[in-house]
Formats: structure tokens, C-alpha cells, sequence
């Protein structure tokens, strides 16, 4: 009896300490960007600096994956690095070529070359970064000939009292109906574990950081 009391309070102490580290790395934070997490994956994301949330429900179909990162980055660095959104090649697995159709202050049309096993696809995804609000969205360009179906996504970037900053990120992509589902299921949803820790390598070494050759 006294080893499973011993047990049941070494676990409260466990459970305390998580809780107390995760209200500690994310103290202060606007409360938005912390909708719909749980003390667990607060948690999560803290000890790892990455956290995959999963699908937004009520998305319909194709839902967006839904992601939190902390960057070892001010917000201010932070987001002139993801609008550099031609500079996708150095961290993401994926892209084999790309260029930069368009740009102004405010936006961009960049076109992607990318490979996924035996399959290749060109597509222009318009960027709109808004500093006001701290975020940089994106869609496929209408206008354009794309050979996958659908690309919809948003970073939207907060402030940590530590100097730091946890981005809260959602994705979606999607093929085609004729391309076979594990190469959709790899692009959309197998990828993105490699692509976030990518992503955050490069973003906490000032955008020096390169994905390694494949």
C-alpha cells in the first residue's frame, strides 16, 4: 500500500512539474493563439518545440492540418524569413526547382517545381503577407495551368515574453484523384513531420541552415 501512494503522488509531482513548464515556456502569450490546446500538448510543445495538432474539424473534405511551432527567433526576424517565400528550396524536401513570378511589399506569385517518387508537379501559389497582423496566407494562383488541386495554408505569428515566437501554422494540399492515395497521403500529411522540423531548423539558424541533400 505505502509503494502505491509513493507511485501516486510521484506521478502528481510528474504531472505538477509538465504543467508548470508548459504555463512557463508559453506564459503571456496572446490566448489566441493557444485555442483549442490542451495542458498535454502545451506540454508537447514546449518540451519539443514542435506540436502536431492534426485536422481542423469542420473543414469539410479536405481538411487543413493544423501545427504550433516556437522559433528561436523574435517575430520581427521570424517573419521577414517565411516571406522570403522564393528561399522554400533550402529547408523543404519536396521542392525541386522554383521562381518567383511576381512580388510587391505585400505579396508574391512564386511557382514550385516538386517531386514525389515517380510523380512531378508544377504549380504558382499567391503569398499575401500582412505585418499588421502578424501573417503571411496563401492559395494556389488562379491564373495558372496547376497540376495539383488544391494549396491553402496561413502562419500567424506570437509574441513570447522571452524573445521568442510560437507560430501557429495550418495546411492543406491536395493532388489530384488520379494520382494514387499513398503519394497524396505523403504529400499532404507524411511529409510534414520532416518539413516542420526542416522549417524550424532553418528559421532558429537565421535562414543559414540547409536540408541536406537527398
Amino acid at each position: 500500500m505505502r509503494g502505491s501512494l509513493i507511485l501516486v503522488i510521484a506521478s502528481l509531482m510528474v504531472c505538477s512539474f509538465a504543467v508548470d513548464c508548459a504555463a512557463t515556456c508559453i506564459d503571456g502569450v496572446d490566448p489566441e493563439a493557444l485555442k483549442g490546446i490542451t495542458d498535454e500538448q502545451i506540454a508537447e510543445l514546449c518540451s519539443k518545440g514542435i506540436l502536431m495538432v492534426g485536422e481542423l474539424e469542420g473543414a469539410g473534405e479536405d481538411n487543413f492540418l493544423m501545427s504550433l511551432l516556437i522559433f528561436e527567433q523574435p517575430r520581427e526576424e521570424v517573419f521577414k524569413l517565411l516571406c522570403a517565400t522564393d528561399r522554400e528550396i533550402e529547408y523543404l524536401p519536396r521542392i525541386i526547382e522554383e521562381k518567383v513570378i511576381q512580388r510587391t511589399e505585400t505579396q508574391d506569385t512564386v511557382e514550385f517545381y516538386v517531386g514525389a517518387s515517380l510523380f512531378k508537379f508544377r504549380y504558382q501559389v499567391n503569398h499575401r503577407y500582412n505585418k499588421d497582423k502578424w501573417m503571411l496566407d496563401w492559395n494556389l494562383n488562379p491564373d495558372f495551368d496547376n497540376e495539383v488541386q488544391r494549396v491553402d495554408g496561413s502562419y500567424r505569428l506570437y509574441e513570447l515574453p522571452d524573445g521568442r515566437t510560437l507560430a501557429r501554422y495550418q495546411t492543406l494540399f491536395s493532388v489530384s484523384a488520379a494520382i494514387p492515395k499513398s503519394i497524396q497521403n505523403m504529400l499532404a500529411k507524411g511529409d510534414l513531420p520532416e518539413s516542420l522540423a526542416y522549417l524550424k531548423k532553418w528559421v532558429d539558424s537565421g535562414g543559414t541552415w540547409r536540408r541536406p541533400e537527398k
